[in-house]
């Protein structure tokens, strides 16, 4: 994911963190003085904390979906969280969106640069000394087969 995504997303991780981390300590004292749902709060500031994990590990990694992990921790914190999450929220909500916006379609491949003459010297010279590539026999391989008629 681009750089972008990535300071969006650890900026929100590390806020959500912290959202979780209150969360987890108002609840705590709650349930210290006594308070009914106290361990409630408890619990989901462990959520809390959780989705932010998760939403900071999708922000910086390189995974395909990744863009859908950032949208629902996203959402899923208000749900745990509430207003703690205010910040977090719209910033991985925000880097979800910028991720789904950049990301490579199926089948879509980069455009292929062309070699120098000086790289394409050095190919040629490689391949004399150490033969085709494990790809490149793999490729003729399947074009011996294709043109013989064993697909």
């Amino acid at each position: 994911m681009g750089t972008t995504v990535k300071t969006f997303g650890i900026i929100a991780g590390v806020l959500g963190l912290l959202a979780g981390i209150l969360e987890i300590t108002i609840g705590g004292a709650a349930s210290g003085l006594g308070e009914d749902g106290g361990g409630t709060v408890v619990g989901l500031g462990i959520a809390t904390f959780a989705i932010a994990v998760v939403g900071l590990t999708a922000s910086v990694s390189a995974w395909r979906r990744g863009w859908l992990v950032l949208v629902l921790a996203g959402v899923l914190g208000f749900v745990t969280c509430g207003l703690f999450w205010i910040l977090s929220g719209p910033l991985f909500l925000l880097a979800g969106l910028v991720a789904f916006g950049r990301r490579k379609r199926l089948g879509e491949q980069q455009p292929r640069r062309e070699l120098s003459e000086i790289e394409r010297i050095e190919l040629e010279e490689l391949r004399r000394l150490y033969g085709p590539t494990e790809a490149e026999r793999q490729a003729r391989t399947d074009n011996a087969q294709w043109l013989a008629g064993d697909r």
